[in-house]
């Protein structure tokens, strides 16, 4: 039981492994043919605690993020289909 346990980890972990490799070569030869990085606008949001112990909300300016186009993070920039699906960053101060 004991080695099937550890037999079944190792695969998930070699095909986990195989996965981002595919994905970063897949990138890096721009296949399919496409641009590797994109420029997504990004809104602000600010959560402000104030001495009531409720949050004041406000709006900062937006910014630019530059994301890849691939499934999973590379060159420590975030997928850009998870960057249009999150188009608001709440930052607390």
């Amino acid at each position: 039981m004991k080695r099937i346990l550890i037999w079944g980890l190792c695969g998930i972990v070699g095909l986990a492994g195989v996965v981002y490799g595919l994905d970063y070569l897949s990138l890096q030869l721009r296949i399919p043919a496409r641009e590797q990085f994109s420029t997504i606008r990004v809104d602000q949001l600010y959560a402000i605690p104030n001495k009531w112990n409720e949050v004041d909300w406000s709006r900062g300016d937006p910014v630019m993020e530059q994301c890849v186009n691939s499934l999973l993070p590379h060159f420590d920039l975030r997928p850009c289909w998870y960057v249009r699906r999150d188009t608001m960053h709440v930052n607390k101060l």
